[in-house]
Order: C-alpha cells, then structure tokens, then sequence
C-alpha cells in the first residue's frame, strides 16, 4: 500500500481520464472517487476499503497522444496511484516501433453505498452525510 507521499505528487489532480471526480485528501494515500468525500472521523476514513476500477488500452509509440496517455498511465503505476495488471508489446516487422497493450486497475477509497432513502448507512443523516458503525460483538 502507497503511502502519502507516492501519491502526494497527484493530490487534487482532476481530469477524465480518472472516471470522475477525485476528493483529495482521501485514505491511504488514496483520493476517494465521486462528487463529494464522506464526513467520517479519520480512524472510519482509515478503516475504508481500497478499491479499483480497471482500466485498458493499446498505445501506438509512434502516436505523440498515444504516447503522452501511455507515459501518464506509466507514472502513475510508477508512484503506486494505479496498478499495472498486464502488459504486452508488440513489435511489427514494418515499423521501428511498438504497439503496447496495457491493463491497470486505478485505485481509490469508496464509502460505502447508502441506502435510497434520506437516512445515511445507520438512519441518521443525509446520503451525503452519515456515520460508519461497526456491528457489535455478542
């Protein structure tokens, strides 16, 4: 697991290529992923889990976007942001270059899904604002 400072460099970097709206600060290095971070008390925003969608893609090096996407997927594997899952190269006898296929999951901190009421997670609050319990021991 990254710690602050892999991913520091990336703090409040937004953009679509994300999938949405990064809340920085996050958890564990981590941004959370929507349009607003949870109000939780840091050790329940520690406690989150870390979760990832997977992303993928073939670069064609000689392509100058291509390329410029590839070596900003590239950094952030690098700096422990995303994490890369599966690479292939591909070299054709008519061409100096390659073409990459690239997997990587991009990982974030996700609160968990409210219930569709107005009621946060344990009744009180809002869908926006709601407070974490944990079960009780018997």
């Amino acid at each position: 697991m990254p710690g602050l400072t892999q991913t520091h460099k990336y703090h409040g970097e937004q953009g679509e290529r994300y999938g949405g709206a990064l809340q920085w600060p996050g958890a564990n290095g981590y941004p959370f992923l929507g349009d607003s971070a949870p109000s939780l008390k840091q050790q329940e925003v520690e406690a989150l889990p870390i979760v990832g969608k997977a992303y993928e893609n073939s670069f064609d090096m000689n392509d100058e976007t291509d390329r410029e996407y590839y070596n900003w997927v590239r950094d952030r594997i690098r700096n422990g942001l995303f994490i890369q899952d599966h690479v292939q190269r591909r070299w054709d006898d008519d061409k100096p270059w390659p073409v990459i296929y690239l997997e990587w999951t991009q990982c974030f901190v996700m609160a968990p899904k409210q219930q569709q009421t107005n009621a946060g997670s344990n009744g009180h609050g809002s869908a926006t604002n709601f407070t974490l319990r944990r079960p009780r021991e018997v």
